[in-house]
């Protein structure tokens, strides 16, 4: 429920700071409020923890759309440096991942939840004052925003803190009410398309979302990583190397390190390419993408197949598959939040870099719907006896994948 809440709000967030306070207040505010989040979780209680992860989710909302804007506002929105901008901010966010998840279990065991909460609002301190000496190198908001607007801007503000506080304490309902919402998206998507004054405004908006339906796809697969994927690898793969048994949580970093070793290259070969004179599209980078997830799951088949006698599989095919995984997510990830700037009108960007943070959340929801193919009815059962299980929903994964990549890359040639 946190992790649904924590996208949802960035529609609000975007739609906050493009109509009542401006992008660059809206990063201040929401830097503020991370910070308080995590003074907040310091107090150990469960009313505190509802409390704190609400005012967390409200700041996140509002910092990580503005954010995406004013970085898209430095290019032009044909300016071949734009995806390469993108895949750079997106090492470092995953870089800060990296580090961060692999430093906050030591810190949390050797010093306590307490100490590690005020490292993150210190750290949180920190960039909020860095970015106050560096703003000006962005560009103002365009629009000038009256008192009275901004004192609405922080009454919604305020008022979305008890109202997402309340959400977590059903999160049963959490998936519905998100899924309900990605339908409203794509019929305002429609709507807002068809009030659009040119063909090519309109074709712009419906090819926006058609490639972040796609990446829904894309995110519901990605996201069985913390789930049926690690519950695979801590059943069913033989992870003991050189005498020394790695957890299966440990993988997961796998992801973010990969992003920090090849990141660098990505953009470049756009570019590359260019010079060359292929242009590749989004589409086809989209397609490209979904078809790279799917070869991510389709080793884990051709691993299952060469099982051992015990019906565990070797290391090697589960790094293979999070490598393929993010090569995927390097064509999909930091080129979606480039594409808002090409393919959104001005007026729309904070609210569109809001629903492309939203798509991510939606597929959480699905990919629970998915995670559910993997489980085996009954008692804990041996590897070999739920590999065929895993294969089974693999394949659709693997195929399911591919074929939409293929069709989506034949639309486009059409």
């Amino acid at each position: 429920a946190y992790v649904a809440l924590l996208y949802a709000a960035h529609v609000t967030g975007g739609l906050i700071a493009e109509r009542y306070i401006g992008y660059q207040r809206a990063i201040i505010w929401g830097l503020i409020l991370c910070a308080i989040g995590n003074l907040l979780l310091m107090w150990q209680t469960t009313t505190m923890l509802y409390i704190a992860a609400s005012v967390f989710i409200v700041g996140t909302g509002l910092n990580v759309p503005a954010g995406f804007v004013l970085l898209g506002r430095l290019y032009k929105a044909d300016d071949a440096r734009r995806e390469k901008g993108f895949t750079i901010i997106y090492m470092g966010m995953n870089m800060g991942m990296f580090f961060a998840c692999g430093a906050a279990g030591p810190i949390a065991k050797a010093l306590g939840f307490p100490v590690l909460y005020a490292i993150g609002c210190g750290f949180t301190i920190l960039t909020l004052a860095y970015y106050y000496f560096i703003q000006k190198h962005f560009l103002q908001d365009r629009l000038n925003f009256s008192r009275a607007r901004v004192s609405s801007g922080a009454l919604l503000c305020f008022i979305s803190i008890p109202i997402t506080a309340l959400l977590l304490q059903y999160s049963g309902y959490c998936n519905a009410a998100l899924l309900a919402l990605g339908v409203l998206c794509v019929i305002a998507l429609i709507y807002l398309a068809c009030k659009q004054e040119t063909v090519k405004a309109k074709n712009k908006l419906l090819a926006f979302l058609c490639l972040t339906m796609i990446a829904t796809v894309f995110w519901a697969l990605y996201n069985l990583g913390p789930s049926a994927l690690t519950i695979f690898t801590e059943r069913n793969v033989d992870r003991t190397v050189l005498g020394y048994t790695i957890p299966a949580g440990s993988f997961n970093a796998l992801n973010p390190l990969f992003i920090v070793l090849i990141g660098p290259f990505m953009g470049g070969i756009w570019l590359w390419l260019r010079r060359f004179g292929w242009h590749v599209t989004l589409a086809e980078k989209f397609a490209g993408g979904v078809i790279i997830m799917g070869l991510g799951y389709l080793v884990l088949i051709w691993g299952i197949d060469c099982q051992a006698k015990s019906g565990l599989i070797a290391v090697s095919w589960i790094v293979l598959s999070y490598l393929l995984q993010t090569l995927a997510e390097l064509m999909i990830g930091p080129v979606g939040f480039a594409m808002v700037g090409q393919l959104v009108p001005d007026k729309m960007e904070g609210f569109m870099m809001g629903i492309w943070e939203l798509s991510s959340g939606i597929a959480g929801a699905i990919s629970g719907y998915l995670a559910n193919m993997t489980s085996t009815p009954g008692k804990a059962l041996t590897p070999l006896q739920s590999n065929p299980t895993y294969a089974h929903a693999f394949a659709y994964f693997a195929y399911g994948s591919i074929i939409i990549g293929i069709l989506r890359t034949e639309t486009q040639s059409t």
